[in-house]
């Protein structure tokens, strides 16, 4: 797969942030969408954060650490952007997950997953499409570096059925593939399995977004730098400053202000030429005479 061949095709609608965890302090979005855990177990808050915008992060154990948030449609869009710091200590099992929503229901699962897949493994993402035979999609990215801080970012547009995953701000994978969103089983961060009881994540996990829609590569990068806060909207092609959508609004009426004045002059040029006093009219005479 050649990537980056559809990332031109990405819509212009505004993306809007839906969720943030800080993992500061909680695991709440209180400041977006008032999404406030159901269960929080054995996870430590207070070490250090991915970058100097990130605030602290926290830390997961590996076996019983979870942050768990019930059911809601608001924390799974259609089309989605969910981006994350996490530092891997990899550890016992075959897979570890920073983020799940999902609903195993084989062969027609709904939701994503992402996993750090195995110590010293890869960063990969998993979705259902719900329907269709087959189960889980996947995505395999690059390798995993343990003990260091790595920013993983997926998205899917619904309209176009195409889903990315970005690992440090790079485009490494994509694919056609349709998602199902998940549509009964909880929100887990630190844990997997559709309930939060598996695939323990061990290590820290920093600055979780959700938006309601595929971002941009650069938006992207944006939040990686600058933290999720720095984009609370984009247009899937934007700077990340969640200024995009006005500017192409401005962007549009410069065009159609420029529409009009042209056709303006072509009016008045049509009737400088039918009442004879236009230059073309006058040419035209000193052609004929």
């Amino acid at each position: 797969m050649v990537v980056g061949m559809m990332t031109s095709a990405t819509g212009l609608k505004a993306q809007t942030l839906i969720a943030h965890f800080p993992l500061d302090e909680d695991g709440d979005s209180a400041a977006v969408g008032g999404f406030t855990a159901s269960e929080m177990m054995d996870v430590e808050f207070g070490s250090e954060g991915a970058n100097a915008n990130t605030g602290t992060s926290a830390t997961f154990n590996g076996t019983t650490s979870i942050i768990q948030h019930d059911w809601s449609a608001d924390l799974n869009p259609e089309s989605f952007t969910l981006t994350l710091w996490a530092r891997s200590e990899g550890g016992a099992g075959a897979w570890h997950s920073p983020v799940t929503s999902r609903n195993d229901v084989n062969p027609d699962s709904q939701g994503y997953i992402i996993y750090d897949n195995e110590p010293a493994g890869a960063w990969t993402f998993w979705s259902g499409n719900g329907t269709e035979d087959g189960n889980w999609q996947t995505l395999d990215g690059p390798e995993v570096t343990l003990s260091e801080w790595e920013h993983i970012a997926i998205t899917y547009d619904n309209e176009l059925e195409i889903k990315q995953l970005y690992v440090n701000g790079e485009l490494e994978v994509e694919s056609y593939d349709y998602v199902f969103p998940n549509d009964t089983t909880p929100f887990n961060i630190g844990a997997g399995g559709d309930t939060g009881t598996a695939y323990f994540f061990n290590g820290d996990l920093d600055d979780i977004g959700l938006w309601d829609g595929a971002l941009s590569q650069e938006e992207i990068q944006v939040v990686m730098e600058q933290g999720v806060a720095a984009v609370p909207s984009g247009a899937g092609a934007g700077d990340g400053d969640g200024e995009m959508e006005m500017e192409m609004e401005m962007e549009m009426e410069m065009e159609m202000e420029m529409e009009m004045e042209m056709e303006m002059e072509m009016e008045m040029e049509m009737e400088m030429v039918v009442l004879g006093s236009s230059p073309i009219s006058h040419l035209m005479r000193m052609v004929i005479h």
